[in-house]
């Protein structure tokens, strides 16, 4: 029994003391300077700039040297690299390449004058008053990102390292991401301290958003970045760090709750996704450019007993909207009815120059592979234009001595069908124009609309048939209504 009860006392011992030795550990760790490097304030997957012991450069650890609680930190140089983002997004639930949007943004940078009292307060409770910026020290002349299509000018898909003119996008959507630099001059600084500035996105002279297809809703056009500046050793003064908000107030004050830093501070002109508070692209985000883009099927069917379904027709097809005149790119591919590629590669291109691209050629000369015949479609990618008016043409012509009938539909409704008189045959050689010939949205909600042309012709009576024995008919007709009118008569006498 003695035995056992010492047991459970030293058992009890061994638990207090791992207790003891597990709570000095904490303390120590907490009062000594190997946790200075991190805010408390913010997660570390989070993009708040913070580093150097309350600061961050551009979203990532600058790696400073601390040395306590009041720490001495590594100066961080002194350009800050932000970003900008156009968040592509396309119907198809496959992967499909969009080609980029053309747009040039600019950036300038601008003094605030802060007001009295106010400050950024760390989370070891430590205060810093917000100071006005001093001109002299901005950077002068714009900074600028350009979005370009023919030509890869810094511009990546996120998650790639390398400059692309086009995206490979999902239902999801994803970002084209551009960056700028934005550099100071510490030698222009007086004190140390944290100093306010203003950077301002405008679109370049000849640009803009709706001759682009590019929208936005509610855009705050302006952040507000705060550099940080301490003195520096032999004299003179350096940036340690720089932190860049959203705000609509200049004058707004940060604390170290989570709630405050984390959804203001960003590393841009960015999407949600990208300052980790969303898992996926929206649609309805409001701090961020979109590029909404649909697709078009355009399908061939020939049909009737008396109908060539093996020849191949010149197709035509015709895409505008001419509120995009900053010639957008689309891609597209001819299908035949076994499923193969008929065009010349996988998705070739077509620019819409002054808001119109045409695909193939509704003459006897073939382009760019558009030969349909029954079964065979040509799908249209990438189509830019958000709300806006988007026409879909096709014309055919008719190779053939045959007079054939042409309908055609648009998602399923009938649409007018268009004689021309540049084909072998008037009737066949048609233009079936979206709705009726009214200029019709895209569904952005789908996959892709589809315009359905049809080539029909039927078997006709032999016609020497029908000659030979209608004139007997004729007669034996005649017969008929007399014997009928004699007998009605002969009933009235009797």
């Amino acid at each position: 029994m003695k035995t056992r009860k010492y047991g459970k006392i030293m058992t009890l011992f061994l638990a207090l003391a791992m207790i003891m030795a597990m709570s000095i550990s904490s303390f120590a760790a907490s009062g000594s300077g190997s946790d200075l490097g991190e805010d408390n304030s913010i997660n570390p997957n989070d993009t708040g700039i913070i580093s150097n012991g309350g600061v961050r450069e551009n979203g990532e650890d600058a790696g400073g040297t601390n040395t306590g609680k009041y720490g001495v930190y590594q100066a961080v140089g002194n350009k800050v690299t932000l970003y900008k983002d156009i968040v592509i997004f396309n119907t198809r639930t496959d992967n499909t390449d969009v080609y980029l949007p053309n747009i040039k943004y600019e950036y300038t940078v601008s003094a605030v004058t802060a007001a009295e009292n106010k400050y950024i307060t760390d989370e070891y409770g430590l205060k810093g008053s917000i100071n006005s910026g001093v001109p002299a020290a901005a950077p002068s002349g714009k900074a600028s990102v350009e979005y370009n299509n023919t030509t890869a000018t810094g511009i990546k898909q996120e998650g790639t390292g390398d400059a692309v003119v086009k995206v490979t996008t999902n239902t999801n959507g994803v970002a084209a991401r551009g960056s700028f630099d934005l550099t100071f001059d510490p030698s222009k600084f007086t004190k140390p301290g944290i100093f306010r500035y203003k950077v301002t996105e405008s679109l370049a002279s000849g640009f803009s958003r709706a001759t682009a297809g590019v929208t936005n809703d509610t855009y705050n056009a302006d952040r507000y970045l705060d550099v940080y500046v301490q003195n520096k050793t032999g004299g003179g003064y350096e940036i340690y760090g720089f932190v860049l908000f959203e705000a609509t107030d200049k004058d707004t004050e940060f604390t170290a709750d989570p709630g405050t830093a984390i959804t203001a501070k960003t590393n841009g002109f960015v999407s949600n996704k990208y300052d980790k508070q969303g898992t996926t692209y929206s649609k309805t985000e409001k701090g961020v450019d979109i590029y909404e883009t649909s697709n078009v099927k355009i399908s061939k069917t020939i049909t009737g007993a008396m109908a060539d379904k093996n020849n191949k027709f010149p197709f035509k097809a015709t895409i505008a909207n001419t509120a995009i005149t900053k010639d957008p790119i689309i891609s597209f591919k001819v299908v035949g009815d076994n499923g193969s590629l008929t065009t010349t590669g996988d998705n070739p291109t077509a620019t819409m120059t002054g808001g119109t691209a045409t695909i193939g050629s509704a003459t006897a000369t073939v382009a760019q592979g558009m030969e349909l015949n029954d079964a065979d479609y040509v799908y249209i990618y990438g189509v830019p234009g958000k709300n806006q008016a988007t026409n879909v043409v096709a014309e055919e012509y008719n190779n053939t001595t045959e007079v054939y009938k042409v309908s055609a539909k648009y998602d399923n409704t009938d649409l007018t069908v268009v004689a021309s008189t540049t084909g072998t045959v008037a009737d066949m050689n048609a233009a079936a124009t979206a709705k009726n010939q009214t200029a019709q949205n895209l569904d952005i909600t789908k996959a892709e609309d589809e315009l359905a042309v049809t080539n029909n012709l039927a078997a006709i009576s032999p016609t020497n048939v029908v000659m030979r024995y209608a004139p007997y008919l004729f007669i034996l007709g005649g017969a008929i209504m007399l014997l009928v009118i004699s007998r009605r008569r002969k009933a009235e006498q009797e």
